[in-house]
Order: C-alpha cells, then sequence, then structure tokens
C-alpha cells in the first residue's frame, strides 16, 4: 500500500499499512484540520494580551468617533453663527432701507410743502399785485 501524500502519517500507521494483520495502532496523531487549528490557537496570544489588544482597539475607535462628534459639533457652531451674523446683517439692511425711505419721504414732503409755500406766497403776490391794480391810482 501507498502512503498518502501529505506526509501526517506516523510510523506506526505506516507500519500498518504495510502489514494488514497486524493490530490496529492506537490514534496518537491529529488529523490535519485538528493539527492547523490547535496551532493557530497556540500561536494566537494569550486572552489577556488579547482583551488588553481589543481594548485598545476599542479606545482607538471611541478616539475616532469622539474626534469626529467634535468635528461636527464644531462645523454646527459654526454654521449657527454664521446664520446669526446673516441674519443680522440682513436686519441692518432693512434698517437702512427704512431710514432711506423715510429720508426720502421726508425730501419729498418738505419738496411738496416748499412748492405748496411758493405756490401761496405766488398766489399772494399776484392778488396782491392784481388788488394794487385795481386801486385807484394804481399802475395799469
Amino acid at each position: 500500500m501507498l502512503v498518502p501524500s501529505g506526509g501526517w502519517l506516523g510510523e506506526t500507521q505506516r507500519v500498518h499499512l504495510q502489514c494488514p494483520k497486524a493490530p490496529h495502532p492506537p490514534q496518537t496523531l491529529f488529523p490535519p484540520r485538528l493539527l492547523v487549528t490547535l496551532l493557530r490557537s497556540a500561536t494566537t496570544a494569550p486572552p489577556s494580551a488579547t482583551a488588553a489588544l481589543e481594548a485598545r482597539s476599542q479606545a482607538y475607535r471611541d478616539s475616532l468617533r469622539e474626534e469626529e462628534n467634535r468635528k461636527l459639533q464644531k462645523m454646527k457652531e459654526e454654521q449657527h453663527q454664521k446664520s446669526e451674523l446673516l441674519e443680522l446683517k440682513r436686519q441692518q439692511q432693512e434698517e437702512e432701507r427704512t431710514k432711506t425711505q423715510q429720508a426720502e419721504h421726508r425730501r419729498a414732503h418738505s419738496a411738496k410743502a416748499l412748492f405748496q409755500a411758493l405756490r401761496v406766497g405766488v398766489n399772494k403776490a399776484e392778488k396782491s399785485q392784481t388788488m394794487w391794480k385795481l386801486q385807484p391810482g394804481g399802475k395799469k
């Protein structure tokens, strides 16, 4: 009989395969999958080191999350300040526009009042001139 490739059979198993009438040897070697699993578990860090590594990893992820939250909060505060400044600027522009309109209204009202006063003055002057002309001895 041939020994399977892979080389995981021990000497006693090879003898058994060559002499089928020999007593069956006890299982002393592990199958490859179990051996790989055992090797992997033997090469991993002890539980305390693994727990410490996981704790450090979790702390790092938490710090990244906190940093991201701080950045978002700062952006929100900056946006809030920006909106407050824009609102203040809008209010100032509205007040300036109102003042300008009031000044225009006062100027227009003053001009109208001046025009009316001049007209009244002209009317009075015309009336007095007409009256003066109508008086005896006035110019004709």
